[in-house]
């Protein structure tokens, strides 16, 4: 008799409406389950007891604004060691003096390992260059001879849909449908076979649509639109990938060294589980930066790697985004350009920055491994519900942005 014999003579007595909701229980068990466990876990943190928050040497990247100045704030008004990074030196300078106010002065840092140096240092960097790392950990070596905490919250948006990026010009947004400028000659199709070909083609008009509807036409892109999306596409890889991997290699051997209980915590985003339309090069860069740091804490079993999984934010982290023409500044991506209304305002909206804040503060403290979905219901629910229903997931994301035929 075969081992799924009574599964297949119970399915047949259920019948497709029993069967489906004895699955639907199941997945409600399992849901619950999670919950609980979840819950119990996190009321036991265990890493103060071998790194006391006043002893903690923290370093956060990306700390000039948003959710790294957040935490900046927090673990300053824990007392411990900070040093603080970003490209934008003349924030870091403010912050620094923030944060010693907030602990009552710099000076000297409190004893323990790397007894010494200041309480609040910083260093103007980019966490992508290899060299501007390696200036920073000497200065961690230097200071307070090593580092516990390494938190990595540096990264840039992305918030068009991907065809779109084809159609940004060099020095203009979408192009208007009132544009009276003619398309370049490079805009028709190539042909390998015949180089004058492209004179024979019609000629093609700007596509202003932000969305495609199923069934309507999409113009090819062209050489230059093509050149466009993949210049984008590696400002955004530079920021969400590469940055994350650098700081990765270059802090991990020094954690693991000097630490009594290293931890690595990068901030991702839901969108790096969840897909989601406008977010296809946002989501598919911090997905691999996830799995990276996955990856990572499989390899370096001392190492408490945590990933932090937010949903939208409040601020305006997405005025910057990579895809983003400012006008002003003679089209140049990565501005406040014009667009579509969450582009270059600040979005009151999000999730607070204080309870994003702690909540990576928390994980920390309890030695978390693995991911942190902010907040847990519905996106952890909307996570592993994709992989049994994406029909479900991908019908409310087309609706909520207006993707549907």
């Amino acid at each position: 008799m075969s081992t799924w014999a009574p599964l297949r003579s119970t399915s047949l007595r259920l019948g497709p409406v029993g069967t489906a909701a004895a699955a639907t229980a199941l997945t409600a068990l399992f849901f619950i389950f999670i919950f609980v466990r979840r819950t119990i876990w996190s009321r036991t943190p265990s890493r103060p007891i071998a790194v006391s928050p006043a002893r903690e040497r923290v370093l956060v990247l990306g700390a000039s604004s948003g959710l790294g100045r957040a935490l900046a704030l927090r673990y300053a008004a824990r007392g411990a060691r900070l040093c603080v990074v970003a490209r934008r030196g003349e924030r870091l300078r403010e912050l620094v003096g923030e944060c010693e106010g907030v602990v009552g002065g710099g000076g000297v840092g409190v004893g323990g390992a790397g007894e010494g140096g200041e309480k609040c240092i910083w260093e103007a960097a980019d966490f992508s260059s290899p060299e501007d790392m390696v200036r920073v950990r000497e200065r961690l070596l230097a200071e307070w001879g090593g580092v516990d905490t390494v938190l990595v919250c540096a990264g840039v948006a992305a918030v068009r849909p991907l065809m779109e990026l084809t159609r940004l010009g060099a020095n203009s947004s979408v192009p208007s449908s009132s544009s009276s400028s003619s398309p370049p000659s490079s805009s028709s199709p190539p042909s390998s076979s015949s180089p004058s070909s492209s004179s024979s083609s019609p000629p093609l008009t700007p596509n202003t649509n932000t969305s495609v509807a199923p069934g309507k036409q999409e113009q090819d892109a062209t050489t230059e639109g093509l050149h466009t999306a993949l210049t984008i596409a590696t400002r955004a890889t530079q920021a969400n990938f590469l940055g994350p991997l650098v700081a990765a290699t270059a802090f991990v051997p020094l954690l693991t060294r000097t630490s009594a209980a290293p931890a690595l915590l990068l901030v991702s985003s839901v969108a790096a589980v969840v897909p989601a339309p406008t977010r296809a090069l946002y989501a598919a860069t911090k997905a691999a930066a996830l799995l990276l740091y996955q990856s990572l804490a499989i390899e370096h079993p001392g190492v408490a790697v945590a990933t932090v999984l937010p949903a939208t934010i409040e601020g305006d982290f997405r005025a910057g985004a990579v895809d983003v023409v400012d006008e002003k500044k003679g089209g140049e991506q990565g501005g406040k350009g014009e667009g579509e209304k969450e582009r270059g305002k600040y979005n009151m909206k999000g999730l607070k920055l204080g309870y994003v804040a702690q909540r990576c503060v928390d994980a920390v403290d309890r030695g978390v491994r693995g991911c942190v979905v902010v907040p847990w219901f519905p996106y952890a629910v909307a996570h592993h519900l994709y992989y049994v229903w994406p029909s479900f997931i991908e019908g409310r994301a087309r609706r909520k942005y207006g993707f549907e035929a």
